[in-house]
């Protein structure tokens, strides 16, 4: 399935680069903390927390078929499928149409499409611009 995005190029590239690819498929379920640097790509379920390695470039990709029961902290984001929990992302998250969050959202740079869902509260965490 692919996905479309505005990820930047160089992004995606440095994330891979920074660790190993993991997929999660569709017919796993894992259950518990899932740590990781690099990317990551969820078309199963989750029932726990992830977690970006602190100081890593990371990337969560979770597919419309992708379910997370937790809390998710990670450097970016993009989001298709359904989240259960809350949700921070330190630098960017985008919300494609058919995502679904039952939960906060905190992030710096933020993109929603038409059609996605946050059922909580928007935090913004980045520097204020003027007005």
């Amino acid at each position: 399935m692919k996905i479309a995005t505005a990820w930047n190029a160089n992004e995606a590239q440095a994330a891979t680069a920074a660790g190993a690819e993991s997929i999660v498929r569709r017919n796993l379920r894992i259950e518990g903390t899932l740590r990781f640097t690099g990317s990551l790509t969820i078309e199963g379920e989750i029932q726990g927390s992830i977690i970006s390695e602190p100081a890593s470039v990371s990337r969560l990709t979770l597919t419309e078929s992708g379910v997370i029961e937790g809390s998710v902290d990670v450097a970016s984001a993009l989001i298709s499928g359904h989240v259960k929990g809350n949700v921070h992302s330190s630098q960017h998250l985008t919300l494609t149409a058919k995502a679904v969050i039952r939960g906060d959202v905190k992030y710096r740079e933020l993109e929603i499409a038409q059609g996605a869902v946050v059922d909580g509260q928007l935090i913004f965490e980045g520097e204020s611009r003027g007005a």
